[in-house]
C-alpha cells in the first residue's frame, strides 16, 4: 500500500511533514520524516493533505501573509 503524505500542525502552529500510519474514529496515528519525533495521534483537525506543487511562479503582493515551507 501507497504511503498516505499529509502534515499536522505542531503546538507552535507550524504544520510539519507526517506519514499517516493508522485511522481511528476521530483522529489518525501519524509518522514523522526521520522520526524526529515519535509517532502520535492526532485529531482529524490538525491534520491536512500536502499542498500541491506550484508549476507557476505566484505573484506576491505587499503585506499579503503567505506560508513558507523549507526542505532541509
Amino acid at each position: 500500500m501507497e504511503e498516505l503524505i499529509a502534515e499536522v500542525r505542531g503546538t507552535n502552529g507550524a504544520f510539519y511533514k507526517c506519514v499517516i500510519k493508522n485511522i481511528h474514529e476521530d483522529e489518525v496515528t501519524v509518522s514523522f520524516e526521520n522520526d524526529w519525533q515519535p509517532p502520535k495521534r492526532a485529531n482529524f483537525t490538525e491534520v491536512r493533505p500536502t499542498p500541491p506543487k506550484l508549476t507557476d511562479k505566484p505573484e506576491y503582493r505587499e503585506n499579503e501573509q503567505v506560508e513558507v515551507s523549507g526542505l532541509l
